[in-house]
């Protein structure tokens, strides 16, 4: 994935062992050797870094911040770079195979869930600013899920929590009184994770990408129907939804890696409308006051913001706290205080990462 580049010169850069360790490519297409200084932040890493010269076979020893390469002309330079995983906020730790889903109640009361590597749903808490330890819930199906779940916290404790099961079926869980109940069967034929738009136990409306690969939604006491897609095209991963007082927004990021949303209000539904831009996962819509924050991995593999004000899209403006290769996948997120949004993350080493980004 190309990461930085200038003056005809490209950086490329993967992720080798998910644990601080990369792979980088240095192109030069100048008919002259060329002087590069190949900035780790853009690699995803931070603090000492350590460099091995691929070509040379050769330990550089350890630099802070960059690393400063000569590049022979029409040729390559290859690192291996071994640093700390740049990703901002607190590690949240876990073993995860799929992106996380995150409630708050406020600042001091939040949870956050996620699949780990044995495909079982698995919860942590902060409860009273403290936070407890990794807690399996399991899954409806031989105990365990598919892909993101979808989750909202209630003002009196209560969290409704949306799955895929193994059987591509929708299920969901209530913790409520201080317990979990069984899980409930929603139906439907999924083909990627489910998401919520949700303003109360009897008031909510779920999302997922149907077997014809369109968007199909259903609320507590209706069955499955069709929401359709952007030029009947197939989308790409999940949708994602929330419901403000401008209505219920679904959004979408297609094959072609475009963004795009439909709004559903007492009048019926709208027409797609593109959110612009180039996109590398699927979008996290989360309601924020009377606004809708849809956040989206760029096609830089940093995270990126779009607001939509008054039913309509405003643009993209990138979240600089997020280097390239700091988040995998889609991110779960939930409103926070004055504006902001608490984001959490799988990161490149597995772990969950969750950070509070203020409003823009």
């Amino acid at each position: 994935m190309r990461v930085a580049g200038s003056d005809n010169v490209d950086v490329y850069s993967k992720v080798l062992s998910g644990k601080g360790e990369r792979a980088v490519a240095v192109l030069n297409r100048n008919d002259q050797p060329a002087t590069y200084t190949v900035n780790f932040a853009d690699a995803g890493l931070k603090g000492a870094v350590a460099v091995r010269d691929l070509r040379a076979r050769a330990d550089r020893g350890t630099a802070d911040g960059s690393y400063t390469v000569t590049v022979p002309a029409h040729g390559t330079a290859f690192l291996k770079l071994r640093g700390e995983t740049a990703v901002p906020g607190t590690d949240l730790g876990g073993d995860t195979s799929a992106s996380p889903a995150l409630v708050r109640w406020d600042d001091q009361n939040l949870a956050v869930f996620a699949r780990d590597k044995a495909g079982r749903l698995q919860q942590r808490s902060m409860v009273a600013g403290e936070w407890r330890g990794w807690v399996t819930l399991g899954g409806p199906r031989n105990g365990q899920i598919l892909g993101q779940p979808s989750a909202f916290a209630s003002p009196d404790g209560r969290i409704d929590l949306f799955v895929r099961g193994t059987d591509n079926v929708a299920y969901q869980r209530t913790y409520t009184g201080g317990r979990w109940g069984a899980w409930t069967s929603l139906g439907g034929t999924l083909t990627d994770s489910v998401s919520v738009a949700f303003t109360g136990p009897d008031s909510w409306s779920l999302f997922g990408r149907g077997s014809d690969g369109r968007v199909w939604t259903r609320d507590k006491n209706s069955s499955w129907t069709s929401v359709g897609s952007p030029g009947n095209q197939q989308i790409y991963g999940r949708p994602s939804a929330a419901t403000v007082s401008a209505g219920t927004f679904v959004t979408v990021r297609l094959q072609d890696d475009s963004a795009w949303y439909r709004r559903r209000t007492a009048n019926g539904w709208s027409a797609w409308t593109s959110l612009g831009g180039v996109i590398s996962g699927s979008p996290t819509a989360v309601a924020n006051g009377d606004r809708v924050n849809v956040f989206v991995r760029g096609s830089d593999y940093t995270l990126w913001q779009q607001d939509l004000v008054d039913g309509a899209g405003t643009w993209w403006f990138k979240r600089d706290q997020y280097v390239s290769n700091a988040l995998t996948g889609a991110v779960g997120a939930a409103a926070g205080a004055q504006g902001s949004s608490w984001v959490a993350v799988r990161g490149p080493d597995n772990a969950v990462h969750l950070a509070n980004l203020p409003a823009n």
